[in-house]
């Protein structure tokens, strides 16, 4: 009975360390530094040893073919021959005593390493990872200070052999967009996350990939005030637009001023002031087409003006870009939850769409889940209409169409040479994306 009890405790010595094992590999770590940070002792220890593998997976791997052979010593000396003893007594049996006590003792002993060393601690291990990696973090570690010498044999050894491979740099582990989603939507499945939260962080990560020139207002589109032009007609085309800030010009849209919000002209009117752009004047940025979006907020920030004039590299206006074209990046055009009124596209009632050819690439893209699909199709482009010319090669006449995956794409208005309308309808079955 005793050496049956002593097996059974070097078994569960066994299932503690592949417990160990399976709990420190499998921890977060951005989890234990959080509570790290948090002055949690047992979580500094977790990530001391997650920093150290080599010496944490050497003492487990000592201690585990330790208690093996410790285990398979008591079993096959004591507990074997008492048994290949007692069958000897048996005439029939007696030939085959040895094998048949063997057996006895190996099976269950195996049986039970499986699944009380083995299976068992694992699965508890993976579903609390970070908890029971807490938990055994400082046994672990002082065993790991105890067995220094041969940790440190262990650890050299392995290290030496790696390196014949010619394996010398290791391999830093680093999180990914990819990876980040993938977790993102996996919280959101399991309620951790609103599906909103879920959106603006891909909005987020999309705006990283993003230059000015795909949030720009074009130069076509902007609604310019000329301090030339008569007062009344300024306040006609301010009043007529729906925007606060507008460019200030000078002639044409060549020598700019600067520019000016409604309500600063709004309280020159209630002072009782005369109308005057040039009174008004604010400064403007300038930045480039290719700066990336992320570090225009950073000038913005820096400056507190959250107006820019985009240029190209001949110095010439492309366009304007405001703080409210990154926050619609970020949180979208409307706060509609219905997709079919999202702006620029218009479900018809026979299942086609018209879309307008000024709608940026990034909503067109994810109104139709087509962000796999667009990577072949990328270009210098920024909306829909630069993408239809693309794949025309050309400015496109009314009427013209062409086939794309499983939709056929028609132009249906042209505003002079720019493709106005578009008329979207499906030919096929549905790709993957």
């Amino acid at each position: 009975m005793v050496e049956l009890f002593g097996i059974l405790v070097l078994i569960m010595l066994n299932g503690m360390f592949a417990l160990s094992e399976i709990a420190i590999v499998s921890s977060r770590k951005a989890r234990l530094q959080y509570l790290a940070n948090k002055g949690n002792q047992k979580a500094r220890a977790a990530l001391e040893l997650s920093a150290n593998p080599e010496n944490f997976l050497s003492t487990v791997q000592a201690g585990i073919t330790l208690v093996g052979i410790m285990a398979g010593a008591l079993g096959g000396i004591t507990i074997s021959e008492s048994l290949k003893a007692w069958l000897q007594t048996f005439p029939l049996l007696a030939p085959y005593a040895e094998w048949i006590s063997l057996g006895m003792v190996v099976v269950p002993i195996t049986y039970l390493s499986i699944i009380i060393g083995e299976l068992i601690p694992k699965q508890l291990a993976l579903r609390d990872p970070e908890r029971t990696a807490m938990l055994i973090a400082i046994p672990m570690r002082t065993l790991s200070t105890i067995m220094y010498p041969i940790v440190w044999f262990l650890s050299a050894s392995t290290s030496v052999v790696i390196r014949s491979f010619g394996i010398t740099k290791k391999v830093v582990s680093t999180i990914t967009q990819e990876e980040i989603k993938v977790m993102i939507d996996e919280g959101t499945k399991a309620g951790t996350f609103d599906l909103v939260e879920k959106e603006l962080v891909e909005r987020i990560f999309r705006l990283g990939d993003k230059h000015v020139s795909s949030l720009m207002t074009s130069r076509t589109e902007i609604v310019w005030v000329d301090v030339e032009s008569p007062a009344g007609e300024n306040m006609r085309r301010m009043t007529e637009s729906s925007h606060s800030i507008f460019p200030v010009c000078r002639g044409s849209a060549e020598t700019i001023l600067g520019i000016v919000h409604i309500k600063d002209l709004y309280a020159s009117a209630v002072s009782g002031q005369a109308f005057s752009l040039e009174r008004r004047l604010r400064q403007a940025l300038y930045v480039v087409e290719t700066l990336p979006a992320v570090a225009l907020i950073g000038q913005f920030k820096q400056t507190g003006i959250h107006f820019a004039f985009v240029v190209d590299e001949y110095g010439g206006i492309q366009g304007l870009v405001t703080l409210n074209d990154i926050l619609k990046a970020v949180v979208g055009e409307g706060m509609d939850d219905d997709a079919t009124k999202s702006s620029g596209i218009t479900e018809r009632t026979d299942g086609s769409y018209l879309i307008d050819g000024s709608l940026t690439l990034d909503e067109f893209v994810e109104y139709f889940h087509l962000d796999r699909m667009m990577e072949e199709d990328a270009g210098n482009y920024h909306t829909v209409a630069g993408f239809v010319i693309k794949q025309m090669g050309a400015i496109p006449r009314v009427g013209q169409a062409f086939e794309w995956r499983s939709w056929r794409i028609e132009v249906v208005d042209l505003d002079g040479k720019r493709v106005d309308k578009l008329l979207m309808s499906r030919i096929g079955e549905p790709e993957l994306p």
